[in-house]
């Protein structure tokens, strides 16, 4: 008995989340500490979801544009899930950056 075509996207799905989570964690800890001291928790709960979200569909782009010959993994690191949060990271500095009080 073959197993239904979507269950195919399911398993791909949780092997780029399986491949990821230390990429993911660590880009969730490091935009932790970038907004921890001028948003209140609430606030920075969402951005963290939703940056999640988005890194993890950029990370899914990137990895089905990837190159076949290469090697998408580089020792814990999942590359198309660091390029994807890096793009988050930058978008998030960008955003949410500190504003220097005169």
């Amino acid at each position: 008995m073959d197993a239904p075509g979507n269950m195919y996207y399911f398993q791909m799905l949780m092997l780029l989340l399986l491949m990821g989570v230390c990429t993911f964690w660590l880009g969730r800890m490091l935009q932790w500490l970038l907004l921890r001291k001028t948003h209140p928790r609430r606030k920075i709960f969402f951005i963290l979801i939703i940056s999640l979200v988005l890194s993890y569909l950029l990370a899914l782009l990137f990895w089905f544009i990837w190159p076949h010959p290469a090697k998408p993994m580089w020792s814990i690191f999942f590359l198309p899930a660091v390029s994807g949060e890096l793009i988050i990271l930058i978008i998030t500095i960008v955003i949410f950056k500190r504003r220097k009080q005169p």
